[in-house]
């Protein structure tokens, strides 16, 4: 054989065992990503199982804190009624009292556990000071602690009552009010319509002095227009479902309350949202009327309680 010749030979030998053993690395590699499973989606975490707080045998039906209270001025606002420590008294039972003051001002509660939306049934009660023949409708919203800190800072959905969806009622309504500085002059507001009015003065200034907003401060949320009779002797017309500090169909035989259903919460939009329990409420003041010698229309609450004890103890 010739050095040409073996020269030949030797390099189709050479390019025959690469070719081979890049084939066979070909086929390693492939069946090594046929063996490896793919990496499945992680499954979304459920926000309700993680963070809701079950009851136990020390829970209460009651609130168990007042988280805040911002109310609106008015006639008990910085006095009795009116104050931080009577905020308080609608902690544990259904006996306190405590106004919001014109519209928009408001207080946030929670429990001691996520009060479950119960299928088919009321969930919570909230207990009122209304009389047959006077109502101060207000106003509740719902939340859910669905980032598990502990804080009322999640998104709140609003419990749409019988008349949310009237043609009178101004839904993203926003007022400011002005503090006057001032024991005997009025506050002063304007709302996002144009319109502007005020809470009487009296001997005390009404604008709230322990909220951060000392100059003025804008409320928001939903405003209602319930029906007001007479101008000596002045009554108002309940509203027929879903408002606290209500005179409705079924107040007196529950106790002076108002119940509520958590499916009744929207969102912003009005529409309607699923929620499996809530951990913080607010109540706010629904109603923008000055009511003469009898002041401003102003929501009182007394207490609320989750519904699922008083079924438990049955």
């Amino acid at each position: 054989m010739t050095n040409k010749h073996f020269l030949a030979a030797f390099l189709s030998v050479s390019l025959f065992t690469f070719t081979a053993c890049e084939k066979e690395e070909s086929i390693e590699s492939l069946e090594e990503n046929i063996e490896q499973p793919l990496e499945e989606d992680p499954e979304p975490i459920d926000f309700f199982k993680e963070y809701s707080r079950p009851t136990t045998s020390e829970s209460s039906e009651y609130i168990s804190e007042v988280l805040s209270y911002r109310p609106a001025p008015g006639q008990y606002i910085n006095k009795n009624l009116g104050n931080l420590d009577s905020a308080e008294t609608i902690v544990g039972g259904k006996t306190g009292l405590i106004s919001l003051g014109a519209w928009g001002g408001s207080i946030i509660f929670t429990f001691d556990h996520t009060v479950m939306n119960r299928i088919d049934d009321n969930d919570f009660i909230i207990y009122g000071n209304a009389f047959s023949t006077f109502s101060e409708p207000g106003i509740v919203q719902v939340s859910f602690d669905e980032n598990g800190n502990g804080v009322a800072d999640d998104t709140w959905y609003e419990i749409a009552g019988s008349a949310h969806t009237k043609t009178a009622t101004l839904h993203k309504y926003k007022t400011t009010y002005t503090n006057p500085k001032s024991d005997t002059e009025a506050v002063t507001w304007t709302d996002n319509n144009g319109s502007n009015g005020s809470v009487s003065a009296g001997t005390l200034n009404k604008y709230p002095l322990f909220i951060s907003e000392q100059d003025q401060v804008i409320y928001s949320g939903t405003r209602l227009f319930p029906t007001v009779n007479g101008t000596g002797f002045i009554t108002t017309d309940p509203l027929e479902w879903g408002y606290v500090d209500n005179y409705d169909s079924t107040y007196q035989e529950n106790g002076n309350g108002n119940v509520f259903d958590i499916d009744w919460a929207v969102d912003t939009d009005m529409n309607s949202v699923s929620l499996k329990g809530i951990d913080f409420i607010k109540v706010y003041t629904g109603a923008q009327l000055e009511l003469g010698f009898l002041g401003e229309m102003s929501t009182e609450i007394k207490g609320a309680a989750d519904l699922s004890f008083s079924t438990n103890e049955e």
